[in-house]
């Protein structure tokens, strides 16, 4: 779940950079009137499809958080708020054709224009995104059940050392217990957390 949970932040982080740089390519356009048109639209429609891709990958890492969690689902309706708030590819499109119009007309005004645009749409999609990430870093793990130990097993028995390669089977088979008795004096709840050089009272009649 951290794993996830650094990806997730890793992937989210990524898509305010890209808005930004394209932000940043279509003021660009505003101050180099020279440069080939052609050759900014299409570094502005690369940006498009890499934010594009960013964007499938992130909510896809949503839908595994909320796959994992079910304490999450009663975030879905905050999640499909805060995903309603990020800048969609149409927008960005739409900006794109309205720079692309304004620097083949000449328009300064409107290249500036649209700048603030885009910017304001980045904005927007990092301030979704920071929310959303502080929700995700500051959901609760869910809690281990607590488990009840009966005591009804034989209150004689031996100390044994686990040995690598030491199941509760094999332990209870060597000494004619049961693996029920073992995990319940020495509380054992998951067989598998079984540790070599830990020390356990194996009950006997």
């Amino acid at each position: 779940m951290k794993r996830l949970r650094r990806r997730l932040q890793g992937s989210i982080c990524y898509v305010p950079v890209l808005v930004l740089g394209l932000a940043q390519t279509v003021s660009g356009q505003a101050g180099y009137q020279g440069l080939n048109p052609q050759y900014q639209i299409a570094n502005i429609e690369e940006d498009i499809r890499v934010l594009d891709e960013r964007t499938r990958s992130l909510s896809l890492q949503i839908e595994q958080v909320t796959r994992e969690n079910s304490e999450l689902r009663e975030k879905v309706d905050r999640v499909d708020e805060l995903t309603a708030s990020i800048v969609t590819v149409a927008e960005l499109n739409r900006a794109v054709a309205e720079a692309t119009r304004g620097y083949q007309s000449g328009d300064r005004e409107m290249l500036l224009k649209v700048t603030k645009q885009v910017e304001q749409l980045a904005k927007q999609t990092q301030a979704a995104i920071d929310s959303l990430a502080e929700g995700v870093a500051n959901r609760p793990l869910p809690r281990k059940p607590k488990v009840n130990f009966p005591s009804d097993y034989p209150p004689n028995g031996i100390m044994h050392t686990v040995q690598s390669g030491d199941t509760l089977s094999s332990i209870a088979s060597r000494f004619d217990s049961n693996v029920g008795w073992i995990q319940n004096a020495n509380k054992i709840s998951e067989p598998r957390d079984l540790q070599v050089g830990q020390t356990l009272f194996i009950p006997q009649e």
